[in-house]
Formats: structure tokens, C-alpha cells, sequence
């Protein structure tokens, strides 16, 4: 069994089935990357850094899926993990900094990256 993946850049390719996870296949693909699915989706991973999926499709099926970036692959992280690193690095963001790069993603607030 193998599947095609289109509109995921260096992801796109064939990804050949490679076991079971939640009841799912597993496929793996183009620079070891990985297909799975988890919580009503299916999401794609790099090799280099599976807990962090770069690309999502919602649906049962993975055949014939959109795929888009995850927030978190377009530069969008959680307000708390921004102010969390920003104190991690000895700063104190201004709060007017801070709603410059504020943004609502899916009812929660996020922190465009810029670096």
C-alpha cells in the first residue's frame, strides 16, 4: 500500500505503509518524513522532528487529502510559550511588542514568530 502526497513542498512524494498507529496506517515518505493520524486528523512530520507535525489534513481517509501547514510550521507559537522564551533569554517584552505580534488562531492566542 502507498500513498501520494501533493502541495506539501520537499514532503510531496510517494510514502510507502509502514505499520499501525491508532487503528490507522503509518506511511513514511521523502526525507524519512511520516504520515499518521491522531485526534480526527491526519498530520506529517519531518524525520528530524517527529512531535512537531509540519502539515495536517482533516478527515478519516488520507487519500486525496489537502494538505496544509500546521500553525505552528507557519511561525504562529502560544502566548506563553513566546513569554516563556523571551524570559528564558533574560527579556521582558513591552506589552504594546507584544500585541504587535499578537494573533487569534482558532480561539487562542498566538505570537507570530520572527526569527
Amino acid at each position: 500500500w502507498a500513498i501520494r502526497v501533493d502541495g506539501a513542498g520537499p514532503l510531496d512524494g510517494k510514502y510507502e505503509r509502514d505499520g499501525m498507529l491508532n487503528e490507522k496506517p503509518v506511511y513514511r515518505g521523502p526525507n524519512k518524513a511520516e504520515v499518521s493520524f491522531a485526534g480526527g486528523k491526519w498530520t506529517m512530520s519531518r524525520f528530524d522532528d517527529p512531535a512537531s507535525p509540519c502539515f495536517e489534513a482533516i478527515g478519516d481517509r488520507v487519500e486525496g487529502q489537502v494538505w496544509t501547514p500546521t500553525s505552528t510550521s507557519q511561525g504562529l507559537v502560544a502566548e506563553e510559550t513566546f513569554r516563556q522564551a523571551v524570559a528564558a533569554a533574560g527579556g521582558h517584552p513591552a506589552e504594546e511588542e507584544y500585541r504587535a505580534l499578537a494573533v487569534e488562531v482558532g480561539g487562542q492566542q498566538a505570537v507570530l514568530r520572527t526569527s
